[in-house]
């Protein structure tokens, strides 16, 4: 999907924005199982969480021979996080992928796409795991 919207971008001429929203760690204290609890212990340091992020989106952009995009991390909820950075760089189109986790996966948690679809400032198109840019 990376090199998808690399290409769109050179061959209009564009900016390329890419964005990484980190997810969340709901916190939990105990998870009930077979009459024990085990505990859980919060996510580390999300300082050094997003900047190993941000190196590793800013390795994995560069390698699609798109030098000067810009890269974002951001913490919360992946929808949220698109739209308002949408928002914010005054986007023109946003390009997400797909993931086939299957059914039971979107009935529990959703899909960013179809949230996308109702949510976004602008446009968005979908690119399938499948395509590879021509």
């Amino acid at each position: 999907m990376l090199e998808y919207s690399a290409e769109l971008a050179r061959a209009e001429h564009a900016e390329l924005v890419v964005l990484y929203a980190m997810p969340v760690a709901t916190p939990i204290n105990a998870v009930p199982f077979s009459g024990g609890a085990y505990l859980v212990s919060p996510m580390g340091d999300d300082q050094a969480n997003f900047e190993l992020s941000a190196c590793f989106l800013h390795q994995v952009v560069a390698a699609t021979g798109f030098a000067n995009a810009d890269c974002l991390c951001e913490s919360g909820s992946p929808v949220d996080r698109i739209r308002d950075a949408a928002e914010r760089i005054n986007a023109d189109l946003i390009v997400v992928g797909t993931h086939r986790n299957g059914r039971l996966f979107h009935a529990m948690f959703g899909s960013v796409r179809e949230a996308l679809f109702t949510e976004s400032p602008c446009p968005v198109l979908v690119v399938p795991t499948s395509a590879k840019p021509s």
